[in-house]
């Protein structure tokens, strides 16, 4: 059955791919479809199937997308069946196996659902793992191949599972950043990117809850902790850029078509 979902989640448009960190342990014996229909448990494929049906409105799905793991066939339970040599080389040789993948596919944009920063200590490309920190924020990146896309981080969606059952707010907000992070591919895969403070916010509130605004009628909770105003303006970002200041003044990220966020709140 790990083989038959591995085949599966790999057939979609080549030119967006998602990548998480491992199959979970119902993998091995359970069809993605089957772990789809539970809707009583806790579904990586469903969030990606939903979010993904709302970033291209209706017309790209979870069935429709190139979904690979950075340690395919290597779920929690495999791993804890090697010692630690053979999970070190194992895990290796799953980590080659996906950047053989991307070659082959050379996509135009990868969105990176992997936060395990141990990986890297073993052998993990750091371009395939990211942080909630950079949630929503692209850079352009170089496959072995010299193949280059621009990668959007995002975080693994059981990050919004975990999240404590008192903290309603924050589980609501991870949800749209999950969901930003894929419109910002979206967007991407049609040449547009996305500007303001829109995705900073929803960021901020994800990770760190709300923040206090005292006020004349005593503090109120807002979410809003950064506005237009506080953002630099895409001519001083080019400027930046160009003086070497702030990345790669020839990084496609930056486009002259824009959508706006600012009102995302």
């Amino acid at each position: 059955m790990a083989l038959q979902n591995t085949e599966d989640a790999g057939r979609g448009y080549d030119d967006l791919v998602i990548v998480l960190i491992e199959p979970s342990n119902r993998e091995d014996w359970l069809s993605h479809d089957d772990i789809m229909a539970h809707k009583d448990h806790p579904s990586t494929m469903r969030y990606l199937h939903n979010s993904l049906r709302l970033a291209f409105r209706g017309k790209r799905d979870f069935r429709s997308t190139v979904v690979l793991d950075t340690r395919p066939f290597r779920s929690r339970k495999i791993q804890e069946d090697d010692d630690e040599y053979k999970r070190k080389e194992n895990n290796a040789a799953a980590y080659a196996a996906v950047e053989d993948s991307l070659d082959i596919l050379r996509p135009k944009i990868i969105v990176v659902c992997n936060c395990d920063h141990g990986a890297v200590e073993d052998g993990l490309p750091p371009y395939l793992c990211t942080s909630v920190e950079r949630a929503g924020e692209t850079e352009l990146v170089q496959l072995p191949s010299k193949h280059q896309c621009i990668k959007v981080s995002s975080f693994h969606p059981m990050y919004i599972e975990r999240t404590n059952p008192d903290q309603r707010p924050e589980r609501i907000m991870r949800e749209y950043l999950f969901d930003a992070c894929l419109v910002v591919a979206a967007q991407l895969l049609v040449g547009r990117t996305i500007f303001g403070s829109g995705i900073f916010n929803i960021r901020h509130a994800a990770i760190r809850g709300p923040i206090i605004v005292p006020g004349r009628g005593g503090p109120t909770l807002s979410y809003t902790c950064a506005t237009k105003d506080d953002i630099a303006s895409e001519p001083l970002i080019k400027d930046l850029k160009n003086l070497g200041l702030l990345g790669n003044p020839e990084d496609p990220t930056v486009s002259s078509d824009e959508t706006s966020v600012d009102d995302a709140l």
